[in-house]
């Protein structure tokens, strides 16, 4: 529809904002065992293939979890809250559940 002004949506009252916290909590609880599944994927894969080519399982998870520190770990990643300044990407992997819900800083 050509021609049309974008209509602004009023702010949410205290009652509706606390309404979409518990109903944010409610779907985070229910989404959180298949995420967390999904977020240990990639590492089970790579696992999985260094066990093929005849790795012990455990070395395989030593030499997986060793590439993850080496190749993105480093990186100090931009976040927008000034407590969490030299955090790294490292960091995060180690314990993402301690960042979930913190927000990075717009790079742009």
């Amino acid at each position: 529809m050509r021609g049309h002004a974008a209509t602004a949506l009023p702010d949410l009252n205290q009652t509706e904002l606390s309404r979409l916290e518990r109903i944010k909590a409610v779907e985070a609880a229910r989404v959180a065992p298949e995420a967390d599944k999904q977020r240990r994927a990639p590492r089970r894969e790579q696992t999985a293939d260094l066990v093929e080519r005849g790795r012990s399982r455990s070395g395989g998870r030593a030499i997986v979890a060793s590439n993850a520190r080496r190749y993105c770990c480093p990186m100090r990643l931009p976040w927008d809250d000034d407590d969490l300044k030299g955090v790294t990407a490292g960091d995060v992997l180690r314990d993402p559940k301690q960042y979930e819900g913190r927000t990075m800083a717009d790079p742009h």
